[in-house]
């Protein structure tokens, strides 16, 4: 389950607001390791309607113990004939 709020803070600017909780398990025994989350913060600098970059922290609990981390989000996407889009970290 996640959640992900985006607010412009200008023109060229934005910030991305996320948060997700997991549960993966073998469904034997479930504990409290089998609990994944994550949640951040990513300022997103739009460089032109088809071209966004940006980065910011973002606190996981993927390797066990609560760590920060940096996060990388990068869209881009071509308009005509053929469309491509890539948006990571969601798809291409």
């Amino acid at each position: 389950v996640g959640l992900q709020h985006i607010r412009p803070l200008g023109k060229k600017w934005s910030m991305m607001m996320m948060a997700s909780v997991g549960l993966y398990t073998d469904l034997e025994r479930i504990s409290s390791d089998d609990i994944l989350g994550q949640g951040g913060v990513l300022f997103i600098r739009h460089f032109s309607p088809n071209l966004a970059l940006g980065g910011g922290p973002v606190l996981t609990t993927a390797f066990g113990t609560p760590m920060v981390l940096p996060w990388i989000y990068f869209d881009w996407k071509t308009n005509g004939k053929v469309k491509f889009k890539i948006n990571f970290p969601e798809g291409a």
